[in-house]
């Protein structure tokens, strides 16, 4: 076990991961809502407006894309995200009628391919997300 998760979601040393801080712009858990678990990854003002306003959720302000991600988790919070190489691997809770945003700094990820995973701390995988810088 890696920083206390077990291996299949953290399977290299802990010395070997870049943690990300996670800068909440709102959490809700109590938003009614049909959909599944997903995870959004977005990058830019005019996406990330069209996809907030269609869940019914207000866009929050003073977003830099040039340096952040503006990543929203339906029905989970996300509680350490630790990134290497091709992934980058968040573990939290699975929450239902909840949905949570964040931002994540770009400045460290060293590849252009990136994968998202978003696991519970028992090492199930709940969703899933590619990305291209």
């Amino acid at each position: 076990m890696t920083l206390g998760y077990p291996d299949k979601i953290l399977p290299y040393p802990a010395v070997e991961y870049i943690p990300l801080s996670i800068r909440t712009k709102k959490f809700n858990d109590n938003w009614a809502n049909r959909y599944q678990s997903k995870l959004y990854i977005l990058d830019n003002q005019t996406e990330s407006k069209a996809v907030l306003n269609r869940l019914g959720i207000s866009y929050p302000e003073n977003i830099d894309f040039n340096k952040n991600l503006l990543i929203l988790l339906l029905n989970g919070r996300v509680e350490d995200i630790y990134y290497r190489g091709y992934k980058v691997q968040m573990i939290g809770k699975q929450i239902d009628n909840s949905y949570h945003l964040f931002t994540i700094t770009k400045e460290y990820f060293y590849k252009d391919k990136l994968i998202f995973n978003f696991f519970l701390e028992t090492g199930e995988l709940i969703a899933k997300e590619r990305y291209q810088l």
